[in-house]
Parts: C-alpha cells; sequence; structure tokens
C-alpha cells in the first residue's frame, strides 16, 4: 500500500473541493421543477404551452425584468386565436414567490399602462387579486411556490377562474 503525506492528502482534497465548487458554479442556480398546466379550464382545452426557458422569456418580457429564480410555464385555452391564457412560475419555496407576487403587485398598484388599479377580492378566496386590461379579466394570486395569472374574456372569466383556483389551491 502506498502512503502518502498529511501534505499530499491535504493538496488533493483541496483541489477536490475547488472541482466542486467550479461545477456547482457552472450549473447556475437552482430551480423548481416545471409547473403543470391542467389539460383543461372548464370547458378550455389546452390548445397550446410554451414551458422552460421560453416561457421564462415571454413573462420577463412582460415585466421588462428577467430573474432566473422561477421556471414558468404557459398556456393557451380554448382554441389557436384565444386570449385566455394562464401564467404559472414556479419557484423554490413559499418565500421566493410571496416576494415575486408582492413585488408584481406593489408595481401594479402603481398604475402600469393598460391594467385597471387591482383590487382585492373579498370572501374565501383569500389574497387573491383582479384587474381589468386590454378586454380581458384578470386574476392572479400566489399559492405556495407558485405565482399564478389567469386572464379570460369576460363572459367566461368567473366561472373558468373557479377551476384554475381549485387546480393551483395548494
Amino acid at each position: 500500500m502506498r502512503r502518502h503525506s498529511l501534505q499530499t492528502v491535504a493538496s488533493i482534497a483541496a483541489q477536490s473541493l475547488l472541482c466542486i465548487a467550479l461545477l456547482s458554479a457552472c450549473a447556475g442556480p437552482e430551480k423548481a421543477p416545471a409547473p403543470k398546466l391542467p389539460a383543461s379550464i372548464g370547458s378550455l382545452a389546452l390548445a397550446r404551452t410554451v414551458e422552460g426557458v421560453e416561457a421564462n422569456k415571454l413573462i420577463y418580457s412582460m415585466h421588462g425584468k428577467a430573474t432566473s429564480a422561477s421556471t414558468s410555464a404557459v398556456g393557451c385555452y380554448g382554441g389557436a386565436d384565444s386570449k385566455n391564457v394562464l401564467y404559472v412560475s414556479a419557484f423554490m419555496n413559499d418565500n421566493q414567490a410571496r416576494r415575486a407576487f408582492d413585488l408584481m403587485l406593489s408595481k401594479m398598484a402603481a398604475g402600469p399602462a393598460g391594467f385597471s388599479p387591482p383590487t382585492k377580492r373579498s370572501g374565501p378566496e383569500q389574497g387573491i387579486y383582479e384587474t381589468t386590461g386590454s378586454g380581458l379579466k384578470h386574476f392572479f394570486y400566489q399559492r405556495g411556490s407558485n405565482v399564478i395569472w389567469w386572464q379570460a374574456e369576460p363572459g367566461i372569466a368567473e366561472e373558468t377562474f373557479k377551476t384554475v383556483f381549485k387546480t393551483y389551491l395548494k
């Protein structure tokens, strides 16, 4: 059996730790698992999805800010030209999701172009906000490590939102 000096063993251990640290840094930040979109919302079938990097780019382009803390999925429901869209961003934990939600809410309260000021819904649906914009009704909220936004045509908005809420109740 070959014997190594204490200095040699310490050197090998230090090099190993350095390699592990470099590999971890190159891997980038840890992300939450991709959110699962429902196959339908009420009578609306899932027509198209955007997931992963493309979904994050889409959401980031709407917010004017990029962050790597979330993994997103976007689903269009009810046909190719439908404006009924579900946006879900999953974060690593509830605190990250809460911070992202609170930031979005504070920016919206300042009066973003194209949306009415958000109002908090009353009743058993705690922490849910709604707004209008682009001829659509929008509902958004945070549940656990997810931030959820549902936009729908006014005639079906309330009915379909109940399904979204049940899906992402957590």
